[in-house]
């Protein structure tokens, strides 16, 4: 990577390798992935590799719940010699859900994510204090709408 916050000159690379796995009722996930992004608001910049898994079962006919954990790591792409040392901050996250089918095209569903996000800097403040770590617990409800397939030129 370039030291130089004003040259044009970075190149990066992506990599992205996942695995499914689906016996009956019940379905497992692993992925990783490695990329370069805008940063997100904390960076100029960021390289970011995440790991994450899920498990997903059908619980009664009607309901289907999932479990799922991930880790991501963003390292900053670029900063100024002898001002700005590197910066990296850390997400993990535990998080459930429960889905219910709404017919055939349409579903609602209820989660829970909890994060914790820790970094090398002081970017989390709240007037005179700042920390370098926070907890955070998300809570969601959302509908989800797929439309059947339309066949074109037969």
């Amino acid at each position: 990577w370039s030291s130089d916050v004003c040259s044009s000159d970075l190149v990066s690379w992506d990599a992205q390798a996942g695995l499914r796995y689906r016996v009956r009722r019940t379905s497992l996930s692993l992925s990783y992935w490695r990329y370069s992004n805008a940063g997100g608001g904390v960076y100029a910049g960021a390289s970011t590799q995440t790991v994450s898994g899920d498990i997903s079962q059908r619980l009664t006919r009607t309901i289907t719940g999932s479990l799922s954990a991930g880790y991501a790591r963003n390292k900053n792409l670029s900063s100024i010699v002898g001002v700005a040392p590197e910066q990296v901050w850390n997400t993990e996250y535990v998080g459930v859900q429960l889905s219910h089918p709404l017919g055939h095209t349409a579903s609602i569903y209820f989660d829970y994510n909890l994060q914790n996000q820790s970094g090398n800097i002081s970017v989390l403040c709240s007037g005179n204090v700042c920390a370098t770590t926070a907890l955070r617990h998300v809570f969601g409800a959302g509908f989800s709408w797929s439309p059947r397939p339309y066949l074109i030129g037969r």
